[in-house]
């Protein structure tokens, strides 16, 4: 009988391979850019590697770089330039920096544009162009190689694209700042005057100070909290109302969810699923009583009963709810009615320390096994007290057969403080958490602890606090009044804290507060916020309160904005030249386009493609028969993992988007330079080498 052993081989081998590829694509990626690059120029090119002289390349540019001009390229600049203007004219912008930050969104991406355009049409066209002229006849009879022809032509169209983008930069700064200086006099002209909206005042007098061309660089929060009260002197407990919440971060694999004790493996047992056998919550908090000051009314028994009078407490009892979420995404992930049988819990007044468990349904406990981060959320129910509680006072109790077979899982610590993980916060807002105003008994505050360098200050000695919120009014009853916070910085190095500044901020613009640089020194330091406005409240997220860490020059963050889109069009025109060489020019401009955008699009509908889409394919097809729902369910995942997959060997432009940083006035960081330039070298040297070798294997001449 025939053996199949040896057929077996090589499918494990395909499995093992497949596998390390789709669980490694970068990795993978790098070995076949370097294979093809080695192999290409050091080995098979070698001799013409040996003959590459500067000079020569540059010859060939030039002739292409002078062909491209006598094609009149350049006159695509002014139609965008005049394009801009007019486009900047019809706009109506409410604010003066949001008519900057339009007029640099149009001029960059009509740079970016002209770029990719001029870099698709000329590096897919030169080729089949001189072939069909007959001019390559003349050129590859000249002492020239292969190689230095690709590299001279892909050189001379990235001269082309740099000559636009230096038009469009010296465009660009020119524009920007006369639109400025137009602006900065109507600014002016405003503050001078009575304004109707006086609390624009402060973020009017902060551009005229600065310029609308300001260039920063920020620092946002490391770690964000909202608290009822600040926390006392050498304490770690954190104090909440009923508007806020605990919320104790988990990271748990299923197997450690698994109860211990209920199997035997010496016998062969399976062991049991993951919290088959519940989960218990173990919690140490304290309340505090904060209703209003005022005597208990006696209870006057029944005539029948003995003459006797018993206090009853008019505040309620202090409780709390448990609830399990998602860390992505915030969702549920067991029903309240399966947590302590759906009721909330009693935490005796005072008591710090004791000791809660809260039972968790075996039923639904299994659930937590789906997702490895999920969380435990401490929410107060009644408004009269707050409740207190300070890190690694929440774990999770596996429970086993016995006792001492019990598994208690803890919180991760917090690489900040060293400490267990616990973030206090507040409800959901419209694109945060709320922050409220005075209440009767407490103030509530927000937070942010900030570690890093200490900022650098501006030229009056002081540095610059930005916050961005959004602001609602909580009851009819509330000011229709302008919202007032305060702000206040504490220097967690040096002790000191600052005054209270009183800040106005406007709806989902940026608020600014000066405070001396010396409250920052040491670089550690506490921004707290609080609402001083009676039934107001403002949404507050960690990109909400940020610190001006430097100020940099626009012309630097401009130049650099160009150098990344250069390095695009550089790749655009080593990638549209190769497509030439393999196919005729329209079809090369869409190959172009392809390989381009492929990776941009697959990560659009990445969410489409995640496993289980051939199940859904299946069931929109209405496929009736379980053979051909398996077929159709197998086929459709293996399409998403095999899309996914070679998504990850194209370059992913996005890496060359810088338009949204210098928009919003932020410096742009040399890493994303860096960014940038690998993805060139990574995805262009490869296409440019495969440009050579086919180039060299085509027939061009007779």
């Amino acid at each position: 009988m025939r053996s199949n052993a040896h057929t077996s081989i090589p499918m494990i081998g395909d499995i093992f391979i497949t596998d390390w590829i789709r669980n490694h694509p970068a990795e993978f990626g790098l070995v076949v850019a370097g294979a093809i690059v080695v192999l290409g120029l050091f080995v098979y090119g070698f001799r013409d590697l040996l003959r590459l002289t500067p000079k020569r390349i540059w010859a060939v540019s030039g002739v292409v770089f002078r062909e491209s001009i006598r094609r009149k390229v350049l006159w695509l600049t002014p139609l965008a330039m005049l394009g801009i203007i007019v486009l900047t004219g019809l706009q109506e912008p409410d604010d003066a920096s949001d008519a900057i930050r339009q007029t640099l969104q149009f001029c960059l991406f009509a740079s970016g544009l002209l770029v990719v355009i001029a870099g698709v049409m000329l590096s897919c066209t030169n080729l089949p162009r001189d072939i069909d002229s007959k001019v390559i006849f003349t050129i590859v009879t000249k002492p020239i190689t292969r190689l230095e022809l690709v590299a001279g032509k892909i050189l001379g169209f990235s001269r082309v694209t740099g000559s636009i983008l230096i038009l469009m930069g010296l465009f660009t700064w020119s524009y920007l700042h006369y639109r400025a200086w137009r602006l900065e006099k109507v600014i002016s002209e405003q503050i001078s005057h009575t304004m109707e909206n006086e609390f624009a005042r402060g973020r009017l007098e902060h551009q005229q100070r600065l310029g609308l061309l300001d260039t920063r660089a920020l620092r946002s929060t490391s770690q964000f909290e909202m608290l009822a009260r600040e926390r006392a002197p050498n304490s770690q407990t954190r104090w909440i109302s009923t508007q806020q919440s605990f919320l104790v971060p988990f990271s748990v694999d299923p197997a450690d969810l698994v109860p211990q004790g209920f199997h035997d493996p010496s016998k062969g047992e399976a062991a049991p699923n993951p919290g088959e056998a519940g989960l218990r919550v173990r919690i140490s908090l304290s309340a505090e009583q904060i209703g209003k000051v005022e005597r208990a009314a006696p209870v006057v028994r029944a005539p029948m009963l003995p003459a006797a009078t018993e206090n009853r407490n008019p505040y309620g009892e202090a409780e709390f709810r448990v609830s399990f979420v998602s860390l992505n995404g915030d969702v549920d992930l067991i029903p309240s009615a399966n947590i302590n049988g759906g009721n909330p819990t009693e935490v005796t007044p005072g008591q710090y320390g004791k000791t809660i468990y809260v039972n968790i349904d075996p039923k639904v406990a299994p659930a937590l096994a789906q997702t490895r981060n999920w969380g435990v959320v401490i929410s107060p129910v009644n408004e009269n007290y707050l409740i207190g509680m300070a890190p690694g006072d929440v774990s999770v109790i596996v429970p086993g057969a016995k006792p001492e077979l019990n598994r208690e899982l803890k919180p991760p610590v917090d690489r900040e403080t060293e400490l267990p993980a616990l973030m206090a916060r507040g409800n959901n807002g419209r694109s945060g958490r709320m922050l409220e105003g005075p209440a009767d008994s407490y103030h509530s505050l927000a937070i942010a602890h900030f570690k890093g360098d200490a900022p650098h200050p501006s030229d009056n000695g002081m540095v610059t606090l930005e916050m961005t919120m959004s602001i609602d009014r909580l009851d009819d009853d509330a000011s229709v009044d302008a919202t007032h916070i305060e702000v206040q910085v504490h220097n967690l190095t040096t002790g000191k804290t600052s005054d209270k500044y009183p800040v106005t901020p406007e709806n989902a613009r940026v608020a600014y507060a000066d405070v001396p640089a010396e409250l920052f020194e040491g670089g550690q330091y506490d921004v707290k916020v609080r609402v001083t406005t009676r039934g107001h409240a403002v949404t507050l997220n960690p990109a909400s309160i940020a610190v001006v860490q430097e100020r940099s020059s626009f012309v630097i963050n401009l130049v650099k904005s160009l150098l990344s889109q250069w390095m695009l069009s550089i790749l655009v025109v080593t990638i549209g030249f190769f497509c030439s060489t393999i196919v005729s020019w329209p079809i090369a401009i869409v190959l172009c386009v392809v390989l381009l955008m492929g990776r941009w699009a697959v990560d659009q509908v990445s969410d489409s493609l995640q496993p289980g889409i051939g199940a859904l394919l299946a069931t929109d097809m209405g496929a009736k028969d379980a053979t051909q729902a398996r077929v159709i369910s197998a086929v459709g995942d293996g399409l998403a993992r095999m899309l996914n997959l070679l998504s990850q060997f194209l370059p992913s432009i996005d890496v060359f988007s810088t338009g949204g940083m210098l928009e919003r006035g932020l410096a742009m960081p040399l890493h994303m330079l860096a960014s940038a330039g690998w993805i060139l070298l990574v995805f262009g040297l490869p296409f440019f080498t495969l440009a050579y070798i086919r180039l060299r294997n085509k027939e061009v001449a007779p």
